[in-house]
């Protein structure tokens, strides 16, 4: 196998987007260690003794062999497999596995950016990209307009919004001063030798001549770039970026891709930028020659829109309308008028949009970028509109007793997209549960961050082709007769039993095998938050479970669970002296009457650590199922590693779940 197959196997093995965790070689067990092979007869044993009844999908007690055949196929998985979801509802009832500023393979600051990232994510199952496009002759000017999208339309007020974007800009011109001078702590940069080399590589593997290397040299400096404003990052020409999109586009799966455009590009680069989209993605673009905009009354389905690439761009042609911003109200106003009129007045000459040529907003067919303001507002009203909203007014929208109800009911029906605060430097990833608990679908994370929330994201995403069904209850009105979510209550006990063939922690090679010390933890994801609109209440009966979403400080990330919750809903084993390859260590973890549980909303997540006696415990391997996909009786749990890979390390578990009673929110 070549180098180049080498690196593509492992970017498609990659998790984060639901690919890896769902591969049916991933789930074969080849052979069992000792101490594995012990328990497993003595399973074998006690089932063929026992007179109790068999579940459809316990292992043959026929004979021996079939027995272990059973534990090393893919049936013997806790995972179950995914379900064949209905594709034909309009695209408002899905979820969908989405990233934040993909061009970046780093953090936001100085992190590599490269047209790599956007191959990458899509092989592992990514269906929404975003792409920050500026001017092809332009110096780094200013800040991702994502980024500043929560301080622009923060405060009504002029005066507020001008101090806002100026603080900003003020510390991306510090932070990028700060970064030139000490260039010993950045990244070692390349020399111009070895960049020009790799790129005559590229070309020629194009086999392209001298001639027309440099002709397309001189086109790609002058046209559009992507990069993240006010950094260091990287400068990528706009074409690369649609041309390694076309070329992974629909590899892992022929679902519909989303490309959310931030433009900060004059019109002249924006003619440049829609010619581009058109020559590189012929034939996958939305093709409305003849029809009227104006005639589209309800959005497609991904079923019917296989193979293309929708364009999501601010939507230029009908006027924005006055601003009525809920997290105004809920800072201002708690007695007054809840649809925001007074404040509307104040503040509407303040509310300019971004200048986007036609033929640019044209390209955003069926997914219309508008500022949000309301759900009050007219514009929230059209089918094919899309709101951006980050983290922290998510949550303030949330915990607003009219606003948070407001805003589930909205996204039945409407497309949202959630993304990241402008804080996370370092590419950290909001909680996208929360998110997808508000009935948002897309839900924007850093891929190259392979933290708690790209490990929910491979929970939820895990063999979907990028698109998941929402539950009953979240689904928009046309098509469910059921209109709010229903929540149960769940028992969950998970025995774990042995474990075996652990991959090592970073930087630690096979020789630390006879030393590792595996701990194994298991949490819970569930709702902590409480239903939207009502928040956490002492009076609650589920308030052992929840601590109070009213205080300012818990709603500046939104989904972060407080220490009390994750304390209450993790679980961890007692410390293994040895496991070389293999050990076992019979201990049960329990989740009693655990309140207001949406199975398909809700995970668990599974971590290997290596417990050292002195410093930070280092990461061995992991998993995260969705609770509806969660298998009972004696199973594997196939485990990844710290990039995310496949390993052949799995724990043996026996569990047993109960979801009962059904409470309407």
């Amino acid at each position: 196998m070549s180098h180049s197959e080498q690196s593509k196997r492992r970017t498609t093995l990659k998790a984060g987007g639901g690919q890896s965790s769902a591969l049916q070689g991933h789930q074969v067990v080849k052979q069992f260690t000792p101490v594995v092979a012990r328990y497993i007869e003595s399973i074998f044993n006690d089932l063929v003794s026992s007179s109790r009844p068999q579940d459809a999908d316990a292992p043959p007690l026929t004979s021996y062999g079939q027995y272990i055949g059973w534990w090393q196929s893919p049936a013997s998985a806790a995972q179950a497999p995914p379900v064949n979801h209905d594709l034909s509802l309009p695209l408002c009832n899905y979820l969908i596995s989405s990233s934040h500023n993909t061009y970046l393979s780093g953090n936001q600051l100085y992190g590599a950016s490269t047209a790599d990232s956007y191959t990458n994510v899509l092989l592992r199952g990514c269906r929404c990209l975003e792409v920050d496009v500026w001017n092809g002759e332009d110096e780094v000017s200013s800040v991702s307009s994502s980024d500043v999208e929560d301080v622009e339309h923060e405060r009504s007020s002029a005066p507020k919004r001008h101090r806002a974007m100026s603080k900003l800009k003020s510390f991306g011109e510090k932070a990028q001063d700060k970064l030139r001078r000490s260039s010993s702590k950045s990244p070692p940069k390349r020399s111009p030798g070895a960049q020009q080399h790799d790129e005559q590589g590229d070309e020629l593997a194009e086999n392209l001549s001298a001639v027309e290397i440099a002709e397309r040299r001189a086109v790609l400096k002058t046209e559009p770039r992507v990069y993240h404003g006010y950094t260091l990052t990287k400068q990528i020409a706009f074409r690369e970026i649609c041309e390694a999109i076309r070329d992974a586009a629909f590899k892992a799966s022929t679902l519909p891709i989303i490309v959310s455009l931030e433009v900060h590009c004059n019109l002249d680069q924006q003619q440049v930028m829609v010619d581009i989209m058109q020559e590189t993605w012929k034939g996958h673009l939305v093709d409305m020659s003849g029809k009227s905009y104006s005639s589209i009354e309800s959005l497609p389905t991904p079923d019917s829109l296989r193979n293309k690439i929708l364009i999501k761009v601010k939507w230029t042609p009908i006027t924005n309308s006055e601003p009525n911003d809920p997290v105004e109200i809920s800072e201002t106003s708690d007695s007054g008028p809840t649809d925001g009129t007074a404040l509307s007045q104040q503040s509407s000459q303040h509310n300019k949009a971004v200048k986007i040529i036609d033929s640019l907003s044209k390209l955003g067919v069926y997914t219309r970028a508008y500022s949000f303001k309301s759900f009050q507002q007219p514009e929230a009203k059209i089918p094919t509109h899309v709101f951006s909203l980050d983290e922290k007014k998510l949550g303030d929208i949330h915990s607003h007793p009219n606003h948070g109800p407001d805003m589930f009911r909205h996204n039945r029906d409407y497309l949202v997209r959630i993304y990241p605060s402008a804080r996370r430097l370092d590419s950290s990833n909001i909680d996208p549960a929360f998110s997808w608990r508000q009935g948002a679908q897309i839900v924007a994370l850093n891929w190259q961050s392979l933290d708690r929330g790209m490990m929910l994201n491979e929970g939820m995403f895990a063999g979907e082709e990028g698109y998941v069904l929402k539950p009953d209850g979240f689904r928009s009105t046309n098509v469910s007769e059921q209109s709010h979510a229903v929540r149960r209550r769940l028992n969950l006990t998970i025995r774990l039993i042995a474990g075996q063939n652990l991959p090592m922690p970073p930087e630690k090679g096979s020789s630390h095998a006879e030393h590792l010390k595996p701990a194994v933890t298991i949490q819970l994801h569930v709702d902590t938050h409480g239903p939207p609109g009502q928040g956490k209440s002492e009076q609650s009966d589920t308030h052992s479970w929840r601590s109070k979403y009213t205080d300012k400080e818990s709603r500046q990330s939104a989904g972060e669970e407080k220490e009390e919750d994750e304390r209450k809903l993790k679980r961890r084993s007692r410390t293994s002296r040895s496991a070389n390859p293999d050990w076992g260590q019979t201990e049960q973890m329990a989740w009693t009457d655990v309140p207001d549980v949406v199975e398909q909303l809700s995970f668990i997540r599974i971590k290997v650590k290596d417990d050292r006696m002195m410093g930070r415990d280092d990461l061995c391997a992991w998993a995260c199922i969705r609770l509806d996909r969660l298998k009972t009786g004696y199973r594997f749990l196939h485990l990844l590693d710290v990039e995310g890979e496949p390993t052949e390390a799995v724990l043996l578990v026996k569990i047993e779940k109960e979801v009962r009673g059904i409470v309407s929110t």
